[in-house]
């Protein structure tokens, strides 16, 4: 982007909450303009869970769109990949284990 013009917000985040051995990973919504999105997880760690899914999100109102729980003593990582309407991608990658 050119200097001084900021990044629009994210219609979707992500929020990590680690409750001892397990860690809690929830996909949350707030589009600043009405949207459909794509979006998918993948969370290894003691097993490997997966979820996709699809949603319209309605401009400035929050939601979580998907929350998963696993066993995360030692190595984890999680990875989600988000569309946007308007086509713009992102990715978020967290966890102790996460190759570059």
């Amino acid at each position: 982007m050119p200097e001084g013009i900021s990044e629009p917000p994210k219609a979707i985040t992500l929020s990590i909450q680690p409750r001892g051995d397990v860690t809690e990973v929830s996909l949350e919504g707030n589009s600043p303009v009405d949207q459909r999105v794509e979006y998918s997880i993948e969370m290894t760690g003691s097993s490997t869970s997966r979820h996709r899914g699809k949603t319209s999100l309605t401009a400035n109102v929050p939601v979580v769109l998907s929350t998963m729980r696993m066993q995360t003593a030692g190595d984890w990582c999680v990875t989600i990949d988000v569309t946007e309407e308007n086509g713009r991608n992102y990715r978020y990658k967290r966890g102790a284990s996460c190759s570059a």
